[in-house]
């Protein structure tokens, strides 16, 4: 998927030159994920400071963090956690390892398939409110969304669950994206905040979410359920790279 997502911004033989690159950056996320599964987190935010006090404009009760699948969210939200931050994830899936570095830490994850309807997530979106942790959602869920959205010169289908929950409880969106450098540390990007979410604030997070990739491409996680795969164009365009993807990394074994 990072050939297709980048064919429409990128010539195809600036792709093909950032393959070992891609490769680099997946061999430090696996660094991480080993890290994890080994229960010896050794991860640093670099700045810190500065995500306590962007955080302090908010009360957790005011305020839905709007995240994404950029450098590393898991371990990143991880670190945040082990840093005193209290934070509450929805994820839709998570492997034993991430289940388990989350509980090491007092991440607390909040299972969407697990929720009986909407209105029950909700419920328990705003007891974690109560308690004092700020809500951390996907700005880039799959979700088979019967409004498309603008993403990398595809219309692909998202979840709204961030828009729709703040919107709901008149809460402010904060965008904040994670990075993750060679030596094991985080940094992250924080967008506008958007004070009042409407119709328009999911395509607003996504278009966000693009300028942050295209300025650090290797960092997305292009995986088969990225939201580029509702978009059938960006599918195809997928299955055009797949020899030249394929011949490459027989290469390199």
């Amino acid at each position: 998927m990072f050939s297709a997502g980048l064919c429409r911004t990128w010539q195809r033989t600036t792709i093909l030159e950032n393959y070992p690159h891609l490769l680099k950056f997946q061999n430090v996320y696996r660094c991480v994920d080993e890290q994890l599964v080994r229960s010896r987190e050794m991860f640093w935010i670099t700045n810190i400071e500065r995500l306590a006090a962007l955080l302090s404009r908010y009360p957790a009760r005011e305020v839905v963090i709007a995240t994404a699948h950029h450098g590393h969210f898991i371990a990143f939200m991880n670190t945040c956690a082990r840093h005193d931050v209290p934070l509450a994830v929805c994820y839709k899936a998570a492997s034993t390892p991430y289940l388990d570095s989350a509980k090491r830490n007092g991440l607390k994850l909040i299972n969407l398939g697990a929720q009986r309807s909407v209105l029950s997530l909700f419920d328990v979106l705003d007891q974690e409110r109560a308690n004092g942790r700020y809500i951390a959602i996907m700005m880039d869920g799959p979700f088979p969304s019967r409004k498309r959205y603008n993403f990398l010169g595809y219309q692909v289908e998202a979840s709204a669950l961030a828009p729709v929950y703040a919107k709901k409880n008149h809460l402010a969106i904060l965008p904040l994206v994670s990075s993750l450098s060679a030596d094991l540390r985080f940094n992250f990007a924080e967008g506008l905040p958007i004070e009042k979410a409407c119709g328009e604030t999911a395509q607003e997070l996504l278009n966000f979410l693009q300028s942050i990739i295209l300025l650090q491409p290797l960092q997305y996680q292009w995986t088969s359920n990225s939201i580029l795969m509702s978009d059938r164009h960006a599918r195809n365009n997928a299955i055009t790279y797949l020899q030249e993807a394929l011949a490459w990394r027989e290469c390199q074994l």
